[in-house]
């Protein structure tokens, strides 16, 4: 009689598994396909690597089963045809299509598998949930001066001002919402400034096809004596709805040496792996990053 496997889950996404008493720990790449296993004695008993749409390269050991996306529950069936099982329908890597027509046909292909975005994106509940999300970050201001005022003679006013838009696209998807987060020192915190003041940021109705979010952070700084000053912040903006995720992180450096000169960077937005994408969306209920 074979032995019974017992998966461990860590917001949504399996981490370890168990069988006749020996743990075995996953790793993983960016979209959750379990590329090793290894037990309690750090030893790799399972080694794989996958191409774009799933074929199996080439493997070391025997594995529990699950393979490509297989964290997320992308179940291998032995089958040409009908490669991996994800929940609702099947999937080959032959083909890199569906064996059904996708829900969202005629809207989207028939059967093929997130547009042809293998390398990037995943459909976790095999339903057809299709986001994308492309932003912009443009720089909207960037001056530096060290004047004189009626109080002091050197008066220094500086300031950094940004634009970023995101826009949405989305398919099949229900309960979108979307949160964002910001860093200018060593931790996370909610961008629940104002306007907003809300968490989340925005709540979007089913059905919707296109949205837009835009953001206008600055960093104005105003001060006696002409010192450097100088502030860099990190964002992460993510849209998470019930059967799928997409975050992009971005972000700028501002900086005035002596206040006499201003000197603005930026970078991003850059699509966050879909994993690590799913993971966040997964914990914003208690607003963790």
């Amino acid at each position: 009689m074979p032995m019974k496997k017992r998966f461990y889950h860590v917001n949504g996404q399996m981490m370890a598994y168990d069988e006749g008493g020996v743990t075995k720990d996953f790793l993983t790449d960016h979209l959750g396909s379990i590329t090793a296993e290894i037990d309690q004695n750090q030893n790799r008993t399972f080694e794989t690597r996958y191409s774009a749409y799933g074929r199996n390269n080439w493997s070391t050991g025997t594995g529990c089963g699950f393979g490509w996306v297989g964290s997320f529950g992308y179940r291998e069936t032995g089958l040409f045809h009908m490669s991996h099982y994800v929940r609702a329908r099947h999937y080959s890597y032959l083909t890199g299509n569906w064996s059904t027509v996708d829900p969202l046909w005629p809207d989207e292909s028939a059967y093929g598998y997130v547009g042809g975005r293998a390398t990037t994106d995943t459909d976790i509940q095999g339903t057809g949930c299709n986001i994308t999300i492309k932003g912009v970050l443009n720089n909207l201001a960037c001056t530096a001066s060290c004047g004189w005022n009626f109080i002091c003679p050197n008066y220094c006013d500086a300031l950094g001002q940004w634009h970023f838009r995101l826009t949405i696209q989305r398919k099949g998807c229900t309960g979108c919402k979307l949160y964002q987060w910001f860093k200018d020192g060593k931790k996370w915190q909610r961008d629940i400034a104002p306007p907003r003041n809300s968490w989340p940021v925005f709540t979007y109705k089913d059905g919707e096809v296109e949205n837009e979010f835009h953001d206008y952070p600055s960093d104005h700084w105003r001060d006696y004596g002409c010192e450097t000053h100088s502030v860099k912040v990190d964002f992460i903006t993510c849209f998470c709805c019930k059967e799928g995720a997409k975050c992009v992180s971005w972000g700028y450096s501002s900086n005035f040496p002596d206040c006499k000169s201003a000197k603005c960077t930026k970078y991003g937005p850059v699509l966050v792996a879909p994993s690590f994408s799913k993971q966040i969306c997964d914990s914003t209920a208690g607003g963790r990053l």
